[in-house]
């Protein structure tokens, strides 16, 4: 039953596995990100499920409900911007003929994908985490 509770994630439904309520802020090149999301995935030996909130003008808060569990999270950050490039949106659309600006990832995979970005969380409120990325 135990091993079952574990395989579940950290809903409120578990017993003996506790969410922390995470917050901080996130830099690019020293400046505040302005808009972006940001995820905490369990790394091996911490249970539960992957989670993530926005970043809003540099900060990101995600409430205990929604948090991730306690224990060691691999850190993702993402983020889009327009390109300077117009296409047209194509036959998926119902409007394939619109122009519309490109957007794209610009945050690079070694800070999402292939980050090596740590969040140790462990306590059920963990505030002041800071990441300042580097982008080209």
């Amino acid at each position: 039953m135990t091993a079952l509770l574990l395989l579940l994630g950290c809903d409120s439904g578990d017993q003996g596995l506790s969410r922390a309520s995470v917050s901080g802020s996130v830099y690019v090149n020293g400046e505040p990100l302005q808009t972006g999301l940001i995820a905490f995935k369990p790394t091996q030996g911490t249970p539960g499920p992957s989670v993530g909130g926005n970043i809003v003008g540099g900060v990101f808060n995600i409430p205990q409900v929604d948090g991730p569990c306690q224990g060691t999270h691999r850190v993702e950050v993402r983020a889009m911007r327009a390109t300077g490039r117009r296409s047209k949106e194509g036959s998926g659309s119902e409007t394939p003929d619109r122009v519309v600006e490109e957007i794209a990832q610009y945050i690079p995979e070694k800070y999402n994908r292939r980050s090596d970005l740590v969040a140790e969380l462990t306590t059920s409120k963990v505030d002041g985490l800071t990441y300042e990325l580097e982008v080209p």
